[in-house]
């Protein structure tokens, strides 16, 4: 499904050739932004399962990190896959028992914690979610 997803969402993007830095009045983000925020957040969640910490989470430098990766959709591309084979086998090395593992997380109800299994599945659905806005940036086209 993470594989599976990363190969979906970048073939949206490269279905849009030269319009990849395209954005609606020119203030929009961009599905090349798409693509680096989903592979920013892949080096994240492989981060999380390599640890079993959530680290502190500094918007703005994230921010800074997909602005920069956005400006070369290539370079982009690239990271999203190769985060996400390097994503895939931290997950087959783990155990059930570890992927089972519970961790505090600021994603959710106070107090609350997420399975590192549901971290790794976050992927997923963040790779899904950034499809379903580049695709609708081409309807704009």
């Amino acid at each position: 499904m993470i594989r599976t997803s990363a190969t979906d969402v970048a073939e949206a993007a490269r279905g849009l050739g030269d319009n990849v830095n395209w954005s609606v009045l020119g203030k929009g983000r961009t599905a090349a932004h798409q693509i680096a925020e989903c592979a920013i957040m892949t080096a994240g969640i492989m981060g999380i399962l390599e640890t079993g910490k959530e680290p502190e989470f500094d918007y703005a430098a994230f921010m800074e990190k997909v602005n920069a990766l956005a400006e070369a959709p290539d370079v982009g591309l690239s990271a999203l896959d190769v985060n996400t084979e390097a994503l895939c086998k931290v997950v087959a090395s783990m155990t059930a028992e570890q992927l089972a593992t519970e961790i505090p997380t600021v994603w959710g109800p106070p107090g609350g914690t997420r399975s590192l299994k549901s971290f790794a599945l976050l992927v997923q659905w963040n790779n899904t979610y950034h499809q379903g806005q580049i695709v609708f940036i081409s309807t704009l086209l």
